[in-house]
């Protein structure tokens, strides 16, 4: 474990104390510690370090300048988290997507990193549920066997998820992981049928007839296991998806993807101003983008229950992509919508 020495840890309980939760930039980071310990630029960057690899900081490229870099402070109830390998913030959550895309490059394609995201949250998720459920029959009298039983029963999960496909389950024999996957999103189609597109989308099978890509995929399924996902809200994991489709787009873009921008997108719902009970079509619904962000503007402008009104349909060539829009936004307050009011369609074979 990395241990942390005191006059780091008194530095970082300053700038805390200072920024708060505000980015910052390194000359104001030097600004400040100079006040206050007369530090100078070099002890500034070494502690600067120092604090990285503790895990009290975050560092990413300026979006205006990417040749400077900005700086945000982890609070200390998030480092417990960190501590405890329990996610539950946006910045956890990309930072460790950025280890899986180092993982794969643009050797592999990217929606299995969704994908494998997907299954391990709704596995952890079912685990939260269970232990909760377990919990609150326990203190109604319940006796422990009974318990147990009952919790796992489908009424008290989101997801009906058999025991044996479980994450940490999945992951115990690595020699047969992707056997066992393949299993698993067949068995899970059959109980979930509202996911059942998600699940039909991903072959195992063929994808690790590589043996590269065998390799990667353990790879991936170690690294996610390292984490708990319990804490990881749907819309955490609906910006999550939305990083991984700007991290992958220009390579996508070669091959006639285009990623856009969500402030793109809102500016053309503005224009649109689409009313309740309207009828909104995309003909390149890609991640569904479009659609999510008119139904959040109508919700926003009429409430939702006009915004359920919304007829909202698409077309893609990709099935993949409005799928995996689907199980990254299936834990939202949108789940509804994308599950039930909206409608895509590939495009006709020619």
């Amino acid at each position: 474990m990395y241990e942390v020495q005191n006059w780091i840890k008194r530095r970082y309980l300053k700038l805390l104390g200072e920024f708060k939760e505000k980015e910052f930039s390194f000359e104001e980071a030097v600004d400040f510690l100079k006040r206050i310990f007369n530090d100078n630029e070099e002890q500034v960057k070494n502690i600067l370090s120092e604090m990285k690899k503790a895990g009290f900081l975050d560092v990413k490229r300026n979006p205006e300048d990417r040749r400077e870099k900005v700086y945000k402070l982890r609070g200390l109830f998030e480092q417990e988290k960190v501590k405890n390998n329990s996610i539950s913030t946006r910045d956890q959550l990309i930072n460790l997507l950025k280890q899986a895309a180092d993982l794969i490059r643009t050797r592999v394609d990217y929606t299995f990193i969704l994908f494998l995201l997907f299954y391990k949250a709704i596995s952890d998720k079912w685990e939260k549920e269970f232990e909760e459920a377990k919990s609150s029959l326990l203190t109604k009298g319940w006796e422990e066997l009974e318990a147990v039983r009952e919790a796992e029963s489908e009424p008290y999960h989101t997801f009906n998820f058999p025991r044996e496909y479980l994450w940490n389950n999945m992951r115990r024999e690595p020699q047969k992981v992707s056997e066992k996957f393949s299993i698993a999103i067949k068995k899970l189609a059959e109980l979930n049928q509202s996911y059942q597109d998600i699940f039909s989308q991903f072959d195992f099978h063929q994808f690790t007839s590589n043996p590269e890509n065998a390799v990667i995929l353990n790879q991936l399924v170690e690294l996610f296991s390292k984490f708990s996902f319990k804490e990881i809200s749907g819309d955490i994991l609906g910006d999550a998806y939305e990083w991984i489709l700007k991290y992958f787009a220009p390579t996508k873009a070669k091959e006639g993807e285009v990623y856009t921008p969500r402030e793109v997108i809102r500016l053309m719902i503005e224009i649109l101003d689409p009313e309740p009970k309207k009828s909104l079509y995309d003909p390149a619904i890609g991640s569904a983008g479009m659609l999510i962000v008119a139904y959040k503007y109508v919700e926003e402008k009429y409430g939702k229950e006009k915004a359920d009104t919304l007829i909202l349909n698409g077309q893609e060539a990709n099935p993949k992509n409005p799928c995996l829009s689907k199980n990254e936004h299936a834990s939202t307050r949108h789940k509804e919508l994308l599950l039930s009011s909206w409608r895509y369609s590939a495009f006709p074979k020619v």
